[in-house]
């Protein structure tokens, strides 16, 4: 399969809750995260090709807030497997510059936290 992402994802190192704006309701759990798009791991079978406004909640502040939101696109969803999980991507379709700068500043968090479990295994 081609790889058609425009920016690479990193995983989360945690399963981050993501809820959808506009029912409350949490839809499923973040694994991994970029500019463009995400992973998700959903309590409910995410359809595709469903707009969505996002909003992962933050173990940590950045900018003094604790969450990042965006709209998104299911881009597709896999059926639940035998746990009851279900897999989905999104396209991120909808996200102000500051939500931009919050997400880049998570993934270089990451990308730091990583390389401190690395450094510590050696």
């Amino acid at each position: 399969m081609t790889e058609r992402r425009q920016h690479q994802r990193s995983r989360s190192p945690q399963l981050l809750p993501v809820y959808d704006t506009q029912t409350q309701q949490c839809v499923g759990r973040l694994v991994d995260l970029s500019i463009g798009g995400m992973l998700m791991m959903a309590v409910q079978p995410i359809p595709a090709h469903k707009i969505y406004q996002l909003r992962v909640k933050l173990s940590d502040q950045i900018e003094g807030l604790d969450a990042i939101e965006f709209g998104a696109e299911s881009v597709w969803g896999d059926p639940p497997e035998q746990m009851g999980i279900s897999w989905a991507g999104f396209q991120v379709i909808d996200i102000s510059d500051q939500n931009k700068e919050r997400i880049s500043k998570l993934l270089e968090f990451w990308a730091e936290q990583e390389e401190d479990l690395q450094q510590a295994s050696i």
